[in-house]
C-alpha cells in the first residue's frame, strides 16, 4: 500500500512539475502560423527583397498594433509587417540589409557620408526613420527622407 501511495505522489509531482514548465505559461501571444497566411503584400514584400534568404518562421502576434507578422530568416534577419503586410522594422542582426525599399534619399546620404559601411536595419517611427549602420552609428531621418541627426 504504501510503494502505491507513494508511487502516485511521485507521479503527481512530476505531472504538476511538467505542467508548471511548459511554454504555454508565458501569455505570448506570439503564434507560429504558414508563410502563405501573410497578407499580399507582406509576401509580396519578402520576395521581393529577400528571395534569396530562407525564411525560418512566420509569427502572428494577435495582440500588437503596428508589428502584427514577424518574419524570421536563417541567417538572423527579421522584418516585422503591420495587420495589413506594411513593413515597420527590417532588422539585420548585424548584417547588412537590402535597401531597394528605403527612400532614395536615406540611401544616398548614407553612400555618402558612410560610404565604408551599410544599412543593419531600418525602423519606422512617427517622426519619419530610425536607421542602424553596421558600424553601430544610429541615424534619424525625416518621413521624406532628409536626415535630421544622429539618434542618441
Amino acid at each position: 500500500m504504501k510503494k502505491i501511495f507513494l508511487s502516485t505522489v511521485l507521479v503527481l509531482t512530476f505531472a504538476f512539475a511538467t505542467v508548471s514548465c511548459s511554454s504555454d505559461d508565458d501569455n505570448s501571444s506570439d503564434r507560429i502560423i504558414n508563410y502563405s497566411e501573410l497578407p499580399t503584400e507582406a509576401k509580396a514584400f519578402t520576395e521581393t527583397y529577400f528571395s534569396e534568404s530562407e525564411i525560418m518562421r512566420v509569427e502572428k502576434d494577435v495582440n500588437s498594433i503596428d508589428e502584427y507578422y514577424e518574419v524570421k530568416f536563417v541567417g538572423g534577419m527579421e522584418v516585422d509587417f503591420t495587420q495589413s503586410g506594411i513593413w515597420t522594422n527590417v532588422d539585420g542582426n548585424k548584417k547588412s540589409i537590402p535597401t531597394g525599399f528605403i527612400l532614395t534619399p536615406i540611401v544616398e546620404y548614407v553612400t555618402t557620408n558612410y560610404s565604408t559601411t551599410s544599412i543593419e536595419s531600418i525602423e519606422k517611427q512617427t517622426y519619419g526613420f530610425d536607421v542602424d549602420l553596421v558600424n553601430n552609428v544610429e541615424l534619424r531621418f525625416d518621413l521624406e527622407g532628409n536626415f535630421l541627426g544622429l539618434d542618441n
